[in-house]
């Protein structure tokens, strides 16, 4: 359970390596899975017979209850679109890139602007959110 609220940048690919993701936007991963690995639960149990059926590449920011929450996704965004050639690859090759926001039980708002949308689009950044309870 997330005590905090988090921006989640998730990459889905069919086959990619995922040091190649991390190496292309120079971040550390707070996840990686490749294609054909064996599945792990975050407990750290082997789940027999199943496999990853795709690449994943995930990065965390914790956001901490005083950030302001428009410059963090903002921040976030222009440094992806810095790399908006390698994603729109990673797309046109049959993955996407995804930003999440996980809120917890805490008042949170957001307001994502135009220009703040057309970057996303122009670089195939979905953007979603995802809300967990007590």
């Amino acid at each position: 359970m997330y005590d905090h609220p988090d921006l989640i940048v998730l990459i889905l690919h069919p086959d990619i390596d995922p040091s190649l993701i991390s190496e292309q936007l120079c971040l550390e991963p707070s996840l990686t899975h490749l294609a054909g690995d064996q599945v792990i639960t975050p407990r750290g149990q082997v789940v027999t017979g199943s496999k990853y059926h795709d690449s994943r590449w995930q990065y965390t920011i914790p956001i901490d209850s005083e950030a302001d929450l428009q410059k963090e996704l903002f921040s976030l965004v222009k440094l992806l679109c810095g790399h908006s050639a390698f994603l729109r690859k990673i797309a046109s090759e049959g993955g996407k890139t995804d930003v999440f926001f996980t809120a917890t039980d805490q008042h949170v708002a957001l307001v994502i602007g135009p220009a703040l949308m057309k970057m996303m689009a122009e670089s195939d950044i979905s953007f979603g959110f995802e809300f967990f309870t007590n």
